[in-house]
């Protein structure tokens, strides 16, 4: 250990002050890494929570792990009547209510409002339509940010339901969450369909 510590001393006194002006300091290091970091993202304070619709929690987990670490599943809804009961309370930072099928995956992490819901293919027009309304009705869409809603293109190929159908589906979406983030869309200010 002595051996070490002696080596860095001397190497440390032999550099020349030329050198050590050139060299920024651990203080200036930091600042421009601070600095560089807040133009890059204009919240950096963690992952973007989402909401995720599916029919089953298999293939949920996997889109979940999928998403990270970019994006955080808040809360993974089954069905259109749990989607129309909990949505709306999310959407105000408030903890889901109660329903017979609700999900057990998903972080709980509720203190943030998702910043967009994402539908997986089982969610077709008509369960879409009453999950809008649900927000609507409930007069969350006035009280709270809007989001967008990324809804399942049908007409594009995809695998069979099963783990492959799961990894084509992160890819779309982070594509279309990253097109969104990157439109400011993911903002609170848009809360229109989108197709992934």
């Amino acid at each position: 250990m002595q051996l070490w510590s002696h080596k860095a001393k001397q190497d440390a006194l032999n550099q020349s002050d030329e050198e050590r002006r050139q060299q920024p300091s651990l203080r200036e290091m930091l600042d421009s890494k601070s600095k560089a970091t807040e133009g890059d993202h204009k919240d950096s304070s963690g992952p973007i929570p989402i909401i995720l619709c599916g029919k089953t929690e298999a293939i949920g987990r996997g889109v979940i792990e999928g998403l990270k670490p970019e994006y955080e599943v808040i809360h993974f809804i089954t069905t259109p009547a749990s989607g129309a009961l909990i949505i709306p309370a999310l959407l105000t930072s408030s903890p889901p209510p109660q329903h017979p099928d609700t999900s057990a995956i998903g972080s709980g992490h509720y203190a943030s409002p998702p910043r967009a819901i994402v539908l997986g293919g089982a969610f077709d027009e008509e369960a879409v339509k009453s999950l809008q309304n649900a927000v609507v009705e409930q007069g969350v869409a006035a009280a709270s940010r809007k989001v967008p809603w990324l809804r399942h293109d049908g007409s594009k190929a995809a695998p069979p339901p099963g783990p492959e159908y799961g990894k084509a589906m992160v890819a779309r979406v982070r594509e279309k969450l990253g097109l969104l983030e990157g439109e400011g869309k993911l903002d609170g200010g848009y809360g229109g369909d989108e197709w992934y």
